[in-house]
Formats: structure tokens, sequence, C-alpha cells
């Protein structure tokens, strides 16, 4: 039998879990994959006393941005692979 400092421990790590699997759920409905990805590394954070909850936040959302950023960049250059005249000033955003 192992004794543990807090006795609830275990039943606390499963709530846990289901409520980060709730979490992360509802973010993917909310289509915000870049916060998605990176919530267990900020909770960790806010868990380690490294960050209070709206420094965690903002980089949360900030991780979403630049995911976004990321991915726009990453079609656009897809567009110009195809046709490397399509990433002038004049791009269309259906193009891209």
């Amino acid at each position: 039998m192992v004794v543990t400092a807090y006795p609830h421990a275990e039943a606390l790590a499963y709530i846990y879990e289901q409520v980060r699997k709730q979490v992360a759920r509802s973010l993917r409905a909310l289509r915000v994959s870049g916060m998605t990805a990176t919530l267990e590394t900020r909770a960790l954070q806010v868990a380690q006393s490294q960050m209070d909850f709206i420094e965690a936040f903002s980089a949360l959302v900030q991780d979403e941005l630049d995911r976004r950023r990321s991915r726009l960049i990453d079609r656009r250059l897809a567009v110009q692979s195809e046709n490397p005249q399509t990433l002038g000033p004049r791009t269309r955003r259906a193009q891209v």
C-alpha cells in the first residue's frame, strides 16, 4: 500500500484529468487549436507559480495568435509555390 501526503490525491488527479479533457474539447470546438496545443504547459506554469492566471491566459491567447499567423504564412507560401505571381500586394484573400 502506498501512503501519500494527500489521501485523495488519486481522486484529485482523476478530476483534474477530466476537467483538462473537457477544456481541451471546448477549445477544439471553438477552433482555437493553438490554445489547445499549449494548454498543459501553461497550466503547469500556473501550478508551479511561474505565472499567475492572467499571465497564463494572455500567453494562451498569444499562442493562438502565433499559430494563426504561422498557418497564414504557410498557406501563402503554398499558394506562391503553385503560382509565383499570387503573393503580390494585391493578392485576394480568397486565393489564400
